[in-house]
């Protein structure tokens, strides 16, 4: 048998501060993502009739939905690119003041008897199987040679 090897790693995770600051940045982008494709509605204070005034994403076209809505899409646009660059700027940032821990891990890893070795075709990992012998179950005759 053959005698166990080590096997190191780098894991990379972060810190507290950068994991603070992206769970406040992640609903600050679901805000601007809301704000951005939520459809705005519109209701007349003298009649109570609800009008659709598109939203930030697909604001009005025509000219009357431009006059009644106003600066309604604008405004959601605004809101959104506020929140989803001060989402994105928090979330940079904490990374880079706070940073990310990075760590050697090792483990033993028991030696294989035969290394694997290139097929000569596809670029397969085959594990010292002969090329004269039967394919594997479901296999084709193209995949044996």
């Amino acid at each position: 048998m053959a005698e166990p090897t080590t096997e190191t790693r780098t894991v990379i995770s972060p810190r507290a501060g950068t994991k603070i600051c992206w769970l406040i940045a992640i609903p600050l982008l679901a805000a601007a993502a809301y704000f951005f494709w939520s459809p705005i509605t519109l209701q007349s204070p003298d009649t109570g009739a609800i009008f659709n005034c598109g939203s930030a994403a697909s604001p009005p076209s025509e000219g009357f939905q431009r006059g009644t809505c106003g600066d309604l899409s604008t405004v959601n646009s605004m809101r959104a690119m506020f929140l989803g660059g001060t989402g994105l700027l928090l979330a940079i940032l904490g990374t880079a003041l706070f940073g990310m821990n990075r760590r050697q891990e090792t483990r033993e890893v028991a030696a294989r008897d035969e290394e694997p070795r290139r097929s000569e075709s596809a670029g397969s990992t085959t594990t010292g199987v002969d090329k004269d012998s039967e394919p594997a179950a479901g296999a084709t005759r193209a995949d044996k040679d």
